[in-house]
């Protein structure tokens, strides 16, 4: 089976930017907190990183993909090029972060480092383009696409971001990674435009075309899927509004809650001198490991260092 691309950690745009604690989620594991989040997020710098920005409402507006700062040496690929990494806010956080305004009128430019700096100037030139194109090329009304079987990129993304889930009854499949259903088959005169999509796992989706099945299903509005039992039951699925969790309760001994210096921007990570090298699969095989431990050895000896511990053979 090939490997399906998936949302490798979901966390807010200022929680990695280093500006508040909310945690963070590993989509089918559950929420994890604020700093492994963050750091999670910053080790993937090779991965496709995508910022959803929302209304006052929390209905989806605007999807953003940026080019994330390299805080170290590259990755090894393979299977973790295929990650997506989900960064959120509201669009008005976006702005008031991209003036100056980060923590109540206080800059945010003496309060993170450099390469979320970088982030953010990457993010609020992504939004400025996207505003600067017509109204009818925004992915939720455009019909670029609609006469094409399949959907271009940017309306895929869009669908996916504006879903979140497979939309299949009580199904929690990621739509990273699902199929691209028509609501309304394309054989039966279905468009590829937003409000005839939506994500199906493979089982929903093959459950949606069996004739044997009974079951119907309709998109009358974009976003919302109405399934029909052969009882004439009506299942209504919508989206769920972005409603970001509070920070965490500051401690309860008085003590200030505030965020370590060292926690606002990600350390760069130090590449190790010998490193095994990775196939093209992004698996390490046993002769690559062999060699760099060689080439390690070989290094200390002749810097003078002490042997490491797997340096000789045990001794029984």
């Amino acid at each position: 089976m090939p490997f399906r691309a998936r949302t490798a950690i979901r966390l807010g745009l200022r929680t990695v930017l280093g500006l508040d604690r909310r945690p963070g989620e590993i989509p089918g594991e559950g929420s994890v907190c604020c700093s492994t989040a963050r750091q999670l997020a910053w080790d993937r710098t090779d991965t496709t990183w995508r910022v959803h920005l929302y209304d006052t409402d929390g209905a989806l507006e605007w999807l953003l993909t940026v080019r994330p700062p390299s805080c170290g040496p590259p990755g090894a690929g393979g299977r973790r090029r295929r990650h997506v990494v989900e960064l959120t806010a509201y669009t008005r956080e976006l702005d008031d972060l991209a003036a100056g305004r980060g923590l109540g009128g206080v800059g945010v430019g003496g309060l993170i480092g450099a390469d979320a700096i970088t982030l953010l100037d990457r993010a609020t030139r992504a939004l400025a383009q996207a505003r600067a194109r017509p109204p009818e090329e925004h992915p939720a009304v455009t019909t670029a696409d609609a006469h094409r079987r399949r959907p271009g990129a940017e309306l895929a993304r869009w669908v996916i971001a504006r879903d979140r889930t497979c939309r299949g009854i009580g199904c929690d499949h990621q739509a990273v990674g699902a199929d691209l259903d028509h609501t309304l088959a394309w054989d039966d005169g279905g468009q590829s435009t937003a409000d005839d999509l939506g994500p199906l796992c493979q089982g929903d989706h093959l459950f949606k075309h069996d004739p044997d099945s009974g079951w119907t299903l309709e998109q009358p509005e974009p976003g919302v899927f109405v399934w029909t039992s052969p009882t004439g039951t009506h299942h209504t699925r919508t989206p769920e509004p972005y409603d970001p969790l509070p920070d965490p309760l500051p401690p309860t001994d008085g003590s200030p809650c505030t965020l370590p210096a060292d926690l606002y921007a990600p350390a760069p990570r130090s590449p190790a001198p010998y490193t095994p090298r990775r196939n093209r699969h992004g698996y390490v095989t046993g002769p690559a490991r062999r060699t760099a431990d060689a080439m390690a050895a070989r290094h200390r000896e002749q810097e003078g260092e002490p042997p490491g511990r797997y340096d000789h053979d045990p001794d029984f």
